[in-house]
């Protein structure tokens, strides 16, 4: 097994020996003796010369990312943590994941995951906004609200996440008191949502038109 001594000024390196990305937390001691998890070579870090604490969220997820991936997620949750600090709003939406699904050494903590979803959709993450959302649909964790739900599926179908067309669509026409502004709506956003990828939902827009009684319309839908 190979040895190592190297010293460092940023929260970021590489291992000698295979190259392998290393971001360290940011309570980083000066001196640290780590087995890299590849080639398990040993480095002796010294961080005594790291200033200001100033590290990349987007590669501190990345790396979190890759451990979720191989199911690590002890490890993925101190990385999502530390980017979470930074803001990276993925980040967040994946430690409320961590407390969704009791991951990563948490207790299933409702509240928790409801505060990182939270966090996340203020800053824009549509996964998050569709988790959220789908939590005011049903009212199984927090209090029934479709209003709130309708508005986080449209905000972030405006931004792209064909998901959230989807169930929009579903959402305005759950039940046949719909008026015919809500099927419109729907059969928009189920419309865009198939032309980006997702055929089920032509599927649903000819099931509202064959209810809806316009059976040519419905026979000429994908």
């Amino acid at each position: 097994m190979s040895e190592y001594k190297i010293t460092i000024n940023t929260y970021g390196f590489k291992c000698p020996n295979c190259g392998t990305d290393f971001i360290l937390r940011y309570d980083t001691k000066e001196f640290l003796k780590i087995e890299c998890y590849n080639c398990h070579s040993i480095i002796n870090v010294d961080a005594s010369e790291i200033g200001e604490y100033n590290p990349d969220p987007q590669k501190v997820f990345e790396r979190g990312l890759e451990e979720y991936g191989l199911d690590d997620y002890k490890t993925a949750r101190l990385f999502f943590e530390e980017a979470a600090r930074c803001n990276h709003p993925m980040s967040m939406y994946y430690l409320g994941n961590m407390y969704n699904y009791a991951l990563g050494g948490v207790d299933k903590d409702i509240a928790q995951a409801y505060k990182w979803y939270s966090k996340a959709a203020s800053m824009g993450c549509e996964k998050a906004m569709n988790k959220l959302a789908l939590w005011n649909w049903d009212g199984y964790y927090i209090e029934q609200n479709k209003s709130k739900a309708k508005e986080l599926f449209l905000k972030a179908a405006e931004k792209g996440y064909v998901n959230c067309m989807y169930n929009l669509g579903l959402l305005l026409t759950e039940n046949y008191n719909y008026s015919d502004e809500d099927f419109e709506t729907a059969v928009y956003w189920l419309n865009k949502a198939g032309d980006l990828g997702l055929a089920i939902s032509y599927n649903k827009v000819g099931d509202l038109l064959e209810k809806k009684g316009d059976l040519n319309a419905a026979s000429n839908t994908i």
